[in-house]
């Protein structure tokens, strides 16, 4: 067998039990772990200054008896448009809770950080970042909706 079958072969395994374990699982809960709004520069940008925003994502699970948990943390950075320093950062963490049939494994686990768990946190992450950037005195910002490309 050549190695582009075995890896194939490896693929499709994976595919299988990722497959398997999603048809299990079910959201048990979510809750905000931790929420931070923050200016990095002392004075706003001039009115109709475009913001780059740059976004940041990070995961990580424990098995539990009945499924596991993950924690899924966001980090956005609104950046001065001209100089690129950042203006203001908004980051929360949110606790998800799973129950599933299957285990999570650390090779499941790299898929369903990036298309699952997203899915999941992405619309309460939107709702923290519009209330945070009105409350900080800003336009009300509406990130675009969670696409999983394929």
């Amino acid at each position: 067998m050549s190695n582009t079958q075995a890896e194939k072969g490896s693929e499709a395994k994976i595919r299988r039990a990722y497959d398997a374990l999603i048809r299990t699982l079910q959201l048990e809960a979510i809750c905000l772990h931790t929420g931070k709004a923050s200016f990095a520069s002392k004075f706003p940008p001039p009115p109709g200054e475009v913001l780059p925003l740059d976004l940041e994502r990070s995961a990580e699970y424990k098995s539990t008896e009945k499924g596991f948990t993950v924690r899924h943390t966001y980090k956005l950075d609104i950046k001065r448009g001209e100089s690129g320093k950042r203006y203001a950062r908004i980051e929360c963490s949110f606790i998800v809770e799973y129950r599933s049939g299957k285990p999570m494994t650390d090779e499941l686990f790299e898929i369903f950080e990036k298309v699952n768990l997203p899915l999941n946190t992405w619309p309460y992450f939107r709702e923290f970042v519009q209330n945070s950037t009105v409350r900080m005195g800003l336009p009300p910002l509406v990130l675009p909706v969670f696409q999983v490309s394929r």
